[in-house]
C-alpha cells in the first residue's frame, strides 16, 4: 500500500507537469512545440526513474517487503498516471 501511495504521488506530479504544459502551449506547433514536448516527456520519465530509485535505495530502511513496495510503486506510476492523463485528455478536448 505504501508503494502504491508513493507511486500515485509521483504519477500526480507527472499529471501536474503535463497539465501545466498543455495550458501554456495551446498551439504547440513548430520546432519549439516539439522541443517542449520532448522536455515534458523527459521530465516525466525522470520522475518515474527517481521514484523507483528512491524505493530501491531505501529498501533496507523500509519495514515492508521490497517486492511489495516496488510492485505497488510501479502500479501507482503506471495505472494512476494512465487514469490521470485520460482525465486530462477528456478535459482538454
Amino acid at each position: 500500500m505504501a508503494g502504491l501511495i508513493f507511486g500515485s504521488l509521483a504519477a500526480f506530479l507527472n499529471y501536474r507537469i503535463s497539465k501545466s504544459y498543455m495550458e501554456r502551449s495551446r498551439n504547440g506547433s513548430g520546432k519549439n512545440g516539439i522541443i517542449s514536448v520532448m522536455g515534458v516527456s523527459f521530465a516525466r520519465m525522470l520522475i518515474n526513474a527517481v521514484a523507483l530509485a528512491v524505493v530501491f535505495f531505501l529498501r533496507d530502511l523500509l519495514p515492508w517487503p521490497f517486492a511489495a513496495v516496488v510492485i505497488g510503486t510501479s502500479l501507482g506510476l503506471s495505472a494512476v498516471s494512465t487514469l490521470l492523463i485520460l482525465h486530462l485528455s477528456r478535459c482538454h478536448k
